[in-house]
């Protein structure tokens, strides 16, 4: 009975020792043969932790553990290590595999060193790296269990990947949403994640309704999160684009922190607001010319640029002057005019106006207006008491001025006083109506072929 016992508690030995070569560990033991032992062991890695996709030390010691069986001269000749590359390992700087010990006395060890690279996709956590080991009695050699090797997935791959405003643009004193979406492209997950904005006065948006920093207690690998901000726009502010940086903490699995500055951008716009008005007229009858001039106000908050003015031709009225004058820049609050040279043909006017201008973001506009211009018959010429511009009646006033000069300064010749040259001129400037009529009566006029013919010969 007691030898049975002894036997079955040896097959239980070997079927341990068996197993051995077949459990992932940090060391492992391999049957080099049917007598000998031998352990290999991670002494350490450098750096430590590893990193996916970094490059790194492994330091091994190989020892004798010699007979199971009690034997205690056990030696192994020429014993060599060879490592076996496979996911997520392989050998760095033309490493060789292979590793020659030399000879192992029972309790001896030789430290080795292999030069590695993990693969970028490693999975976190205990990878196995094996080997084989021969020594002369076993050339084929033995593979051993996994040995396992420690990586930390320690990247910061969490990607801010999308930024989205609503709306799009927003105006001075409305209220807007942003929606910052983070990922969490890594295979571990991320801690105390803090999202902070920061624009620190310099710009019009502000939080509104809330702080202006929200966290997240823990992000999953590969999940995404939205934090959503609700903010309000200074209703004083300028259309323009506006920089926001935030700041981007959190912690991964080892407790490492990291941070992030950035920023993204917003749009601040408003639809641009033109008033146009007939500034300043001469005063137009049918038939007459004269100078308008026609102003735009740019009542909106935005400031507009490159801004032409132009004024149509149309029915009722001829443009004398160029047709187009350009503005350039017109700030909001600000205004701009521009003059014209009219004839007007009608009663009724009204002008045709085109006006072209880009916005802060180059976008262009085309607008059209129709401003009424005030034609004034002879009536209302002369019950408001306005002087008529480019009437017929203009030259006759003239004329009569001219007149009186001239009577005036005859007269002065003959009297050599004032009051009566004034006196003479205005009594021959009454009798010039009269002398004009005598001038067109029959007798003279019957006269003027003979009078002509006579002038034409002694030419």
């Amino acid at each position: 009975m007691e030898k049975l016992l002894i036997k079955r508690g040896i097959v239980l030995l070997l079927l341990f020792v068996m197993l051995l070569q077949f459990v992932s560990a940090d060391s492992v033991i391999v049957g080099v043969d049917t007598g000998t032992d031998i352990r290999i062991e991670v002494v350490r890695t450098s750096p430590d932790p590893i990193g996916a996709g970094e490059s790194f030390d492994l330091w091994l010691s190989v020892q004798n553990e010699g007979s199971w069986s009690g034997n205690s001269n056990v030696l192994l000749d020429d014993v060599e290590i060879e490592l076996i590359e496979g996911f997520p390992f392989t050998l760095q700087n033309d490493e060789d595999a292979i590793k020659e010990l030399g000879d192992l006395a029972k309790g001896e060890s030789v430290t080795i060193k292999y030069e590695l690279k993990v693969d970028q996709g490693v999975y976190p956590g205990e990878n196995e790296i094996t080997f084989i080991v021969r020594h002369d009695n076993n050339p084929a050699g033995v593979e051993t269990a996994g040995l396992n090797v420690d990586v930390q997935v320690v990247d910061s791959a969490l990607d801010v990947v999308s930024i989205d405003t609503d709306p799009d643009e927003i105006e001075p004193g409305q209220r807007a949403e942003i929606e910052i979406t983070v990922m969490n492209n890594a295979y571990s997950l991320f801690r105390n994640l803090e999202l902070e904005l920061e624009n620190g006065g310099s710009v019009p948006v502000v939080a509104y309704q809330m702080t202006d920093r929200l966290t997240l207690r823990q992000l999953d690998s590969g999940e995404a999160y939205i934090f959503t901000f609700h903010v309000i726009v200074d209703e004083s502010a300028t259309a323009g684009v506006y920089s926001i940086p935030f700041l981007f903490t959190y912690d991964d699995e080892l407790g490492t922190s990291y941070s992030n500055n950035d920023s993204f951008a917003v749009l601040i716009a408003s639809e641009p607001d033109l008033e146009f008005n007939v500034e300043e007229f001469d005063t137009f009858t049918k038939g007459s010319t004269g100078s308008v001039v026609l102003s735009i106000s740019n009542t909106g908050p935005s400031d507009l640029k490159y801004m032409t003015l132009e004024l149509l031709e149309c029915d009722g009225y001829t443009v004398l002057s160029t047709t187009k004058e350009y503005l350039g820049n017109v700030d909001s609050d600000d205004f701009e005019t521009s003059s014209f040279d009219l004839y007007v043909s009608e009663e009724d006017v009204d002008l045709n106006v085109q006006v072209t201008y880009k916005d802060a973001y180059n976008t262009e506009y085309v607008e059209e207006v129709s401003l009424a211009l005030p034609v004034y018959d002879a009536a209302e010429i002369q019950l408001f008491g306005l002087s008529a511009n480019g009437s017929s009646y203009s030259w006759l006033v003239y004329l009569i001025i001219i007149a009186f000069v001239y009577f005036a300064i005859k007269g002065w010749r003959r009297e050599k006083k004032v009051d009566k040259a004034l006196k003479y001129g205005l009594v021959e400037l009454i009798k010039l109506p009269f002398r004009i009529l005598f001038f067109f009566r029959w007798k003279n006029v019957k006269t003027w072929p003979r009078k002509l013919q006579k002038f034409l010969k002694s030419i």
